[in-house]
């Protein structure tokens, strides 16, 4: 593979920022007869709809992923981040963010289910501290892809991307100083329940050359095809003229009497609601699965600190 120099569009490539994209898009399937009042509220606070959109869509995704066995902790994380940063850095809600976040969390309440997902927000933040962990935590589940990256463009950059693990790299190492050598600022516990890798041997730091040369973007592969799916076919080439008579004079019937049953009678409705929505989530899901809603898709991350590399292994499930 060809090197090639990593500039201001390979961070938007980043595993935390195609976390935050597929939150933005995700879809919402749920019924939202329980939510009629708090949905309102949340279009009132937010004066945003399109916002307000985008996270009932996300809370309703969330609400079909388990409790227990899942990534329910860090899905909640990502949304809690990618929400509050929104309301204080992008919409500067930070006077109604309390009731904003009762708000998100009684509609989260609603859309569970019994032993399924369900976040539950801290109203309660600095803003400055806020912003500390959530650069922490977006390093860390980047620090993996980064490193892959810079491996693969011989560590040529531009100034833009140099200027983020730089910034970046230095908020972190002001953390670890906050609260692994001195363990002194009241952000240090939350930070390491919502970093849990935070408390690990310090993080090396990820750098690179900067040069003037013109950016060429890697060759397409998994990180630029998030949506690929297996087509199968299925051939009858074989089939004999008898065969293809029948089927040309039964399917056409076979649908129009299905069409009539989908269309006038309650068995449309039951299918609607039991059958074509759960198999939509499902199939959502599975998507979600798949690029494990970071879009990153290896089966393992090579993390390396001061005094050592760290391998975490997993598999999607």
């Amino acid at each position: 593979m060809s090197a090639y120099v990593l500039g201001k569009d390979h961070l938007e490539y980043l595993t935390s920022k195609r976390y935050y994209k597929n939150l933005k898009e995700s879809k919402n399937y749920c019924s939202e007869e329980k939510i009629v009042t708090l949905k309102d509220n949340l279009h009132r606070y937010l004066d945003n709809k399109e916002f307000s959109k985008e996270i009932i869509g996300a809370l309703c995704i969330t609400s079909f992923k388990n409790e227990v066995g899942s990534d329910c902790k860090e899905h909640c994380n990502y949304i809690y981040f990618w929400i509050v940063h929104t309301l204080i850095n992008v919409l500067k809600k930070e006077e109604k963010i309390s009731n904003i976040i009762d708000t998100i969390n009684g509609i989260s309440k609603a859309f569970v289910e019994t032993h399924k997902c369900k976040c539950n927000f801290s109203k309660n933040f600095n803003k400055d501290n806020f912003n500390k962990i959530k650069t922490v935590h977006d390093y860390f589940n980047d620090y993996a892809y980064i490193n892959e990256k810079l491996n693969e463009s011989r560590n040529l950059c531009d100034e833009t991307y140099k200027n983020y693990l730089e910034t970046t790299y230095s908020v972190y190492e002001t953390a670890y100083k906050d609260c692994i050598s001195h363990n002194s600022q009241t952000y240090c516990s939350e930070l390491k329940e919502k970093v849990p890798k935070f408390n690990k041997n310090k993080l090396q730091l990820l750098s690179c050359e900067k040069t003037e040369q013109e950016i060429i973007h890697s060759p397409p592969g998994r990180d630029y095809d998030l949506d690929s799916e297996e087509v199968r076919e299925t051939s009858f080439s074989e089939s004999t003229p008898t065969t293809s008579i029948f089927l040309s004079i039964f399917l056409p019937f076979l649908g129009i009497c299905f069409f009539l049953l989908y269309k006038f009678t309650p068995f449309g409705s039951w299918m609607k609601n039991n059958i074509v929505k759960k198999s939509t989530v499902k199939s959502y899901l599975n998507k979600i699965r798949t690029h494990d809603l970071r879009g990153y898709n290896s089966g393992s991350d090579q993390i390396h600190f001061e005094d050592g590399q760290f391998n975490l292994n997993y598999h999607s499930s």
